[in-house]
């Protein structure tokens, strides 16, 4: 019962008694945390940061070294911290795992694309506090070169599908193109895609009626320039569409307009499909026109703004109608060039750089913008590039626009629109690469290099080599242009990718094996690519064959191991010719070199050798007519280049340091079926019509402009004259010539570039009865010559009559032919009936203003021909023609007092005959008198004319 009493009690003692257990074992713990918390700080208030010297962008294989800076709650620095590293995900390497700094070497991970970056982590712990360091490591060639810095950045902008979106995407695709990139290549891919298959699908989905005219020319720009570097793109079958002819057909025949019917008073719409066609090498459908109307849309200022209706003096619209100026063969010493260069200096800021226009807050335009920009300066860069003046003299003090726009450049590749601004987008990179690459192409010497080629940079080590591709049968695949190799690049391969070709190699990468798709084996078993070094086929491989500096180099496709002989460097000059035409070539340049007559005379030297005849004549006549004349070349100043095909129907041979740059030329033959400029008057076309461009190109040294064509049936090889076409008189001017009776090549020499073509006299050659060509009257040779050209015509025989007096219509019919005016309307004279042998030469004089009917609206046509009257026409002429002006009135008598009979010109003629005489047109006879009245005989009239025919060559000559 005791013990019943006091069993609770017991239960009692033991409950407290693990409660005080409880309590020491807590105090204990309590005590033991405080000492732990005592020995180390406070962990709760530790901070870790990280940095390195630099600004987020670490290049592959450049090591950079990251600091960790540890401090405790109270902001005190903690000194030697041994702080945990890891990097997250593995890009590279650390060079400790433990302590304040590590050494962090960037890798970028396998199977990124040439220009991929990607961004990695690094990470530093401490006492259960962590920091991290974002770093976007780019691919290590872009280190030292700001453009492929620039690639990396507009690869980082590609949406997932391939494409820059945006209004501004074409031009990121347009500037790397020029910067050397093929957009169909890998690099440029995201999966399957690219911006090209974006773009190809748009065209697609077009409403092609209303689709803008800008929006065509901008596509064009894009393919066009892709397809330069090798994309496998058409623009002539691109998204179901024919983007040439689309933009073509956005022309007013009238105008010379491009634009739709919402377009009409749009200038960049005009200029962006000038600037697009140009750069798919095509035909801009009426130049005249098209020029025309750009120059009257020209500001007083010398500007060019986007529309005709809300003028405004915008710096970039100017520089980009300056390129389409250049595009229209305008240079860059006329006019309006001229004084759109001029206002675009005075948007230039002391920091070299080129302002944008300015606007109120009404968007009222107050011109330049305070600060420079780099759109506005990307813009001049390009006009300037493109009219061969180099940017980098274009300086004020010592800032010049190429070192501001490179300045603008951030770390991330980007550009940013303005000094100072870290404000950057697509469009701003873009046309800043796109510059930038231009400017670097054209005149090296700083700002990141020359994109899209090796030895860019201006490496001390560099050398230029002349490099070309021949492909099939000797067919031009890449004109041979002069290239720069750097160090390592230096080879027949290096050579080869920096003309831009896409080449497929095998065996170790030193034997080609395709250049753009063309195989080995294509073409039979043995055909094949070589290169040719100064004429000899090197035994070395294709990247261990050493050039030197001024080599010329030529990779040539072949049928056969036969065709690997040693080729002259000559060969580099143009297409492969056959043994006559090649022979052809080099014996009408060596005329026109050493003879005064070819080069100098007024009709057409032949070669000796027997004319082609028989089957040999219709054979090259039915070539001719089947073939189509339609090249395009990259012309250099430095090497002496023929432009055409093997066939040689029309061609150009330009020397060596003819240009003072790179020319894309073009000749291309007109549609039979399109507007033509007749012939003139008393003449035929032996040839097609063919235009050389771009249209007024200039040559430092004549070029020799090749028409091929044959005689016409009755003519000799020496009536067959060279013309080209001249725009501001509309008249076909006649060149000196040589003439190859064995290959049928008519030559001449120019200085500039227009529209060509062979010329014959229309109907058979006369042979007067009355006239020895031989014999020793002093107008035979006059007649003779007249008669050669088409002047005088088989109807004035059988006999000349050479001291018969020359009728009024007559002469005139000789002016007109002798002039080579073209046919002109119907003369309104009333005595002159539709059949009348020289109606249609009358009707042009007439035009032209040369001469005039008779009071009561009569032509007089058989009346004889007066001295006063022949004064008179040849004066209108030469003033017609070539500006000279009448005597002042007071010097008029004593000019005609110097003749015996001066008294005796009619009042009306007094001026016009004084100012013959004071021009040598007309001079007096033996005896000293003028016979004004007298009538003019017909070898009088033959020499007149052949005299004013050659007083027109000098001063065109002299002018």
């Amino acid at each position: 019962m005791l013990s019943d009493c006091f069993q609770p009690d017991i239960h009692v003692k033991e409950a407290k008694g693990m409660r005080l257990r409880q309590r020491i074992t807590i105090l204990l713990c309590t005590v033991i945390l405080i000492l732990s918390l005592a020995a180390v700080p406070a962990l709760a208030g530790i901070t870790v940061q990280l940095n390195f010297d630099g600004n987020g962008i670490v290049y592959e294989g450049t090591p950079i070294t990251i600091r960790a800076t540890v401090y405790d709650e109270n902001g005190i620095l903690i000194t030697n911290p041994a702080v945990e590293w890891s990097l997250d995900p593995a890009a590279g390497i650390l060079s400790a795992v433990y302590g304040e700094a590590v050494t962090f070497t960037p890798a970028r991970p396998a199977g990124l694309d040439r220009w991929d970056s990607v961004v990695t982590v690094t990470r530093a712990a401490y006492g259960g506090a962590t920091a991290e360091l974002p770093l976007t490591i780019y691919p290590g060639e872009a280190k030292d070169d700001p453009l492929a810095r620039a690639k990396v950045y507009l690869r980082g902008q590609q949406s997932a599908s391939g494409y820059w979106t945006g209004p501004w995407g074409d031009w990121a695709a347009i500037a790397l193109a020029i910067a050397g990139e093929d957009l169909d290549a890998d690099q440029w891919l995201k999966g399957e895609r690219g911006h090209l298959d974006a773009v190809r699908d748009a065209v697609y989905a077009w409403d092609v009626n209303n689709v803008l005219t800008t929006t065509v020319a901008r596509t064009l720009l894009t393919v066009a320039t892709a397809r330069k570097t090798g994309a496998n793109v058409n623009p002539r079958d691109f998204g179901g569409q024919n983007l040439i002819d689309l933009l073509q057909g956005r022309q007013d025949p009238e105008t010379g307009h491009f634009g739709n019917a919402q377009e009409t008073t749009y200038i960049n719409a005009h200029v962006w499909s000038i600037l697009a066609l140009s750069a798919a090498g095509v035909q801009i459908p009426d130049t005249d026109q098209a020029e025309d109307w750009l120059r009257h849309c020209q500001n007083s200022d010398g500007s060019w703004g986007y529309d005709t209706v809300y003028v405004t003096s915008d710096p970039d619209m100017t520089a980009a109608a300056l390129r389409a100026l250049h595009a229209l063969g305008v240079g860059r010493t006329d006019s309006a060039v001229a004084t759109g260069l001029d206002f675009l200096k005075g948007f230039q800021k002391p920091s070299g750089g080129f302002a944008a226009l300015a606007y109120d807050e009404y968007w009222r335009p107050i011109g330049p913008a305070t600060t420079a920009c780099a759109d506005t300066t990307a813009e001049v860069l390009m006009a300037l590039n493109d009219l061969a003046i180099n940017p980098r003299e274009w300086a004020v003090g010592v800032n010049n626009p190429v070192d501001y726009l490179s300045g603008l450049q951030l770390a991330d590749g980007s550009f940013a629109f303005q000094e100072g601004s870290q404000l950057t987008n697509t469009k701003s990179t873009s046309a800043s690469l796109m510059a930038l690459a231009y400017t670097n192409t054209l005149f090296p010497g700083g700002g990141g290099g020359n994109p899209g080629g090796p030895g860019s940079g201006g490496n001390d080590d560099s050398i230029t080599v002349t490099a070309g591709v021949r492909g099939l049968d000797g067919a031009t695949m890449y004109a041979p242009r002069p290239v720069e190799l750097g160090p390592g690049e230096q080879t027949p391969l290096g050579a080869l990718e920096a003309l831009g070709a896409h080449v497929t190699t095998g065996f170790g990468g030193g034997y080609v094996v395709a250049i753009d798709g063309l195989a080995e084996k294509d073409y039979g078993p043995s055909s094949g690519w070589i290169y040719v070094v100064n004429g000899d086929v090197p035994s070395a491989a294709a990247d261990n064959c050493p050039l030197e500096d001024g080599d010329d180099v030529l990779w040539r496709y072949v049928r056969s191991l036969a065709e690997t002989g040693e080729f002259a460097p000559e060969e580099l000059l143009g297409p492969s010719l056959p043994p006559a035409l090649a022979d052809g070539v080099a014996a009408l340049e060596q005329v026109l070199s050493s003879s005064p007559a070819a080069a100098e005379g007024t009709g057409t030297t032949v070669l000796p050798g027997e004319p082609l005849a028989g089957d040999a004549a219709a054979a090259l006549a039915r070539a001719l007519a089947a073939n189509r004349v339609d090249l395009a070349q990259e012309v250099t100043g430095e090497v002496d280049t023929l432009v055409g095909d093997e066939f040689l129907e029309a061609a150009v041979r330009i020397p060596a340091g003819g240009l003072d740059r790179t020319v894309s030329i073009t000749v291309r033959e007109r549609d039979p079926g399109a507007e033509q400029t007749p012939a003139p008057l008393g003449r035929t076309f032996a040839s097609g019509v063919y235009d050389f461009g771009p249209d007024g190109q200039t040559f430092r040294q004549p070029a020799t402009v090749y028409v091929r064509c044959l005689p016409a049936e009755g003519r000799s090889p020496a009536d067959l004259t060279l013309a080209w076409f001249d725009p501001q008189a509309k008249a076909w001017r006649l060149l000196p010539a040589a003439y190859d009776p064995a290959s049928g090549l008519l030559a001449g020499r120019t200085t500039h570039f227009t529209r060509f073509a062979a010329l014959t006299p229309a109907g058979p050659r006369p042979a007067f009865t009355d006239l020895d060509p031989d014999g020793e009257a002093w107008y035979a040779g006059a007649v003779t010559d007249l008669a050669a050209r088409g002047v005088i015509s088989a109807d004035e025989g059988p006999a000349f009559n050479a001291q018969n007096p020359v009728t009024r219509a007559t002469f005139t019919g000789w002016l007109a032919r002798g002039l080579a005016l073209l046919p002109g309307p119907d003369p309104s004279f009333t005595d002159l009936g539709a059949g009348h042998a020289y109606r249609a030469e009358i009707g042009a004089a007439a035009r032209d203003g040369l001469v005039r009917g008779l009071p009561d609206g009569f032509f007089g046509p058989e009346r004889s021909l007066t001295r006063q009257e022949l004064a008179a026409v040849l004066v209108r002429a030469a003033m017609r023609r070539h500006e000279i002006k009448d005597l002042p009135p007071g010097e008029v008598p004593a000019l005609l007092a110097s003749f015996a009979d001066g008294a005796q010109v009619a009042d009306w003629a007094r001026t016009a005959v004084a100012t013959a005489v004071r021009e040598g047109l007309l001079a007096g006879m033996p005896d000293g008198r003028l016979n004004p009245l007298d009538p003019v005989t017909r070898a009088e009239a033959a020499a007149f004319v052949q005299r004013l025919m050659e007083h027109e060559r000098t001063v065109r000559d002299a002018a």
